[in-house]
């Protein structure tokens, strides 16, 4: 108890510092403490020594699950071929965007027909719209411009995906949705539910550090997106 706490602990406060506050991140620092002070403090209740075990269970449970679901969708999409790929949008500047862009340079080097449409708007601490940036990492790669579509008004998975429909000519083709590892499952089943019935995942690279919280997030917005009959 007193090593899962100080972990919990130690990594919710570690991601605020590498990176930013965020608000499902109050778990790590809820459950590490919960289960520290039970640990180190006497004549804590069972029950509520119980609470935060289970607790720290769930997070576990949710994390392995997840991450078993972006596998399959990895596997799933092995092999297959897309004509058009959507690529997701990312923070501008962060390691995700550029292995996002690079993922996408290095499907339409292999297939030399497939179009790319570039998704993302514009964050009020970024230069452009993540689509047009993505557009010229792209383009820097050797991709022919013509090749390369932009979709600069979406802030979400659900609006970059919604809004790149109208560029597609067939809904019904195979579509390759590009992202990160970690946010494979959650944007290939909000794409099937959306009017691509056959969307596969294109996984780019993720920085190991953060792969458990970004999992966990993840798990919470799918069951958001549940709930909210979105997947």
């Amino acid at each position: 108890m007193l090593l899962i706490g100080i972990l919990f602990l130690g990594y919710g406060i570690s991601l605020c510092i590498l990176e930013r506050i965020q608000w499902y991140r109050i778990v790590w620092f809820l459950v590490g403490g919960g289960l520290l002070l039970c640990a180190v403090v006497p004549g804590i209740p069972k029950w509520i020594r119980t609470i935060f075990v289970l607790a720290a269970i769930g997070i576990l449970l949710l994390i392995t699950c997840m991450s078993i679901l972006n596998l399959l969708t990895i596997r799933n999409g092995m092999g297959k071929a897309a004509d058009v790929i959507l690529v997701l949008g990312c923070k501008i500047g962060s390691r995700g965007f550029h292995m996002r862009a690079q993922a996408a340079a290095s499907y339409l080097r292999h297939m030399p027909d497939a179009k790319v449409i570039c998704c993302g708007g514009q964050g009020s601490d970024e230069p452009c719209t993540e689509a047009e940036q993505f557009a010229r990492e792209i383009k820097a790669t050797g991709i022919a411009e013509e090749r390369i579509l932009q979709e600069g008004a979406s802030v979400s998975t659900s609006e970059n995906i919604r809004n790149s429909l109208p560029m597609i000519s067939d809904l019904k083709q195979p579509v390759g949705i590009v992202t990160s590892d970690y946010h494979l499952f959650r944007s290939v089943a909000i794409a099937k539910k959306q009017g691509l019935p056959n969307a596969f995942g294109i996984p780019s690279g993720s920085v190991w550090f953060y792969v458990p919280d970004y999992t966990l997030r993840e798990a919470l917005a799918c069951i958001k997106g549940l709930l909210k009959k979105e997947l």
